[in-house]
């Protein structure tokens, strides 16, 4: 049994074939093409030095889904709540915690970006 391809077009229609199933809208796959996992880590770290989100506006990454967009929100409040801690332990527990929401942000985008490519080799 094939499986349906469900292609969506910028103005929301849809298309079928029988191959695989391709949901990541253009405006989603656009922006993941144009974000370097290279440059995101590295504006991550300085997020953590900086104690502050603003250098991750360089990257599309609200185009990039609601996946996304929801670690991406997490990093934010994580490094909200890091920048906001005062004693040496709490700082440490929240430094660990926003590290760790900014590695979820960086492997999301990765498996975003490698989802489009699996499910863009399963259209062809």
């Amino acid at each position: 049994m094939a499986a349906k391809v469900v292609i969506c077009n910028p103005d929301n229609t849809e298309w079928e074939d029988d191959v695989g199933v391709i949901n990541i809208p253009p405006n989603e796959q656009d922006a993941l093409r144009r974000t370097d996992t290279e440059a995101l880590r590295a504006l991550i770290e300085q997020c953590l030095r900086d104690e502050r989100h603003f250098a991750l506006r360089e990257l599309p990454l609200h185009e990039c889904g609601l996946f996304v967009a929801t670690k991406r929100h997490a990093f934010e409040r994580a490094l909200e709540t890091y920048s906001k801690a005062k004693s040496v332990k709490k700082r440490a527990d929240t430094l660990y915690d926003a590290r760790s929401a900014g590695n979820t942000l960086l492997y999301a985008v990765q498996e975003m970006q490698h989802r489009m490519a699996t499910e863009a080799e399963e259209g062809d």
